[in-house]
């Protein structure tokens, strides 16, 4: 009670409020726990161009660790170039064992390098603890990659629509010595050998075939698809795996409002995506296709499941190269540029 003896009700928390509509046009800030108009993004315009946006899901990401070195594929040489530090000079770091399509790579926080090599997942220590390995698994072929916190990947497989996560590691090469007479071994020499093991409860309707992968570093991974209804292209579905409630969270799919064929996917913050979409330029009126589309996600699968844009500006710089974003260990996102690469950052 306060002074005057009447009783008050303190309106705080999101649990407080309930918010109406597909968006709605209020949000609440759980960091400084109020309820605000929300930042949203709803004359959107761009025409976007899907022969294009196929282009561009084709090719290749780069790879960029915490300290500002990069990696990306080079497809003439069949091996991996890194750049980094004061030398902008490419150097080999990594052959590719067997001529195959490569179709992603991505460095994990464990110093492990995976590669989606014609369906398999190649695995290459950069501390040298053990000799390269290869994963695979019967009717999955991986696709793209998402590299988890604490080590392994998720891997994607766009065509038979799977996903899965690999786990464990080969021995290492200490570990590979000959015991000496009349030691007893285990009757398993590695109890954590590399698998790949099929998310069976991360199912898509038959309308959406998934085209990008992201991992955020609180371990939620979000899915992005593009839709088609009755014949025509509809708007991207964002969808999300989270431990806490798997099956629940990733069946609440959000709609990406204004957004059909993001080709690349990124978190930019907890509970922030970002995508990057192609324009025609026959927009009317004109829209400027240099920036990236940035979504706000809910924690669960209370929220909407719908959302436009949020209304705060994620420019790209002009030297932008038009690919997808690189794969990184931290925030914010980079893309690619003609030279090096550049962090997405808030106007």
């Amino acid at each position: 009670m306060d002074a005057n003896g009447l009783r008050f009700r303190l309106l705080a928390d999101a649990a407080h409020w309930r918010l109406t509509g597909e968006p709605p046009a209020l949000e609440y800030d759980t960091v400084r726990r109020a309820l605000r108009l929300a930042r949203q993004r709803r004359d959107l315009q761009l025409v976007e161009d899907a022969t294009e946006a196929e282009a561009r899901l084709a090719l290749v990401p780069q790879v960029r660790d915490s300290y500002g070195n990069r990696a990306w594929y080079d497809e003439e040489w069949h091996r991996l170039l890194a750049v980094g530090g004061s030398d902008d000079t490419p150097r080999p770091l990594y052959w590719v064992p067997r001529e195959g399509e490569v179709t992603d790579l991505t460095l994990a926080d464990d110093g492990v390098l995976y590669l989606a090599v014609a369906g398999s997942i190649v695995m290459h220590d950069l501390r040298g603890r053990w000799d390269d390995a290869e994963v695979s698994a019967e009717g999955f072929h991986a696709w793209r990659l998402a590299a988890a916190p604490g080590g392994g990947v998720w891997a994607l497989d766009r065509t038979n629509r799977r996903l899965a996560r690999l786990q464990g590691y080969p021995l290492s090469r200490r570990a590979g010595r000959s015991p000496a007479a009349g030691v007893s071994r285990p009757c398993t020499e590695n109890p954590n050998p590399p698998r790949l093991l099929w998310q069976r409860e991360a199912v898509w309707p038959a309308e959406e075939t998934p085209v990008a992968l992201a991992c955020s570093l609180g371990g939620t991974l979000a899915c992005v698809s593009w839709r088609t209804l009755e014949g025509q292209p509809a708007e991207a579905v964002l969808r999300r795996w989270s431990d806490a409630a798997v099956a629940e969270v990733w069946r609440t799919g959000i709609t990406l409002r204004g957004t059909r064929h993001p080709y690349s996917l990124a978190w930019v913050a907890e509970y922030r995506v970002a995508v990057l979409v192609c324009g025609t330029g026959t927009e009317t009126p004109p829209q400027p296709k240099s920036e990236a589309r940035v979504y706000v996600v809910d924690r669960s699968s209370d929220g909407p499941t719908a959302r436009f844009p949020s209304g705060d500006l994620y420019p790209l710089k002009p030297d932008y190269a038009f690919g997808p974003f690189l794969h990184g260990l931290d925030y914010p996102p980079h893309y690619p540029a003609f030279a090096g690469s550049h962090a997405l950052h808030r106007l």
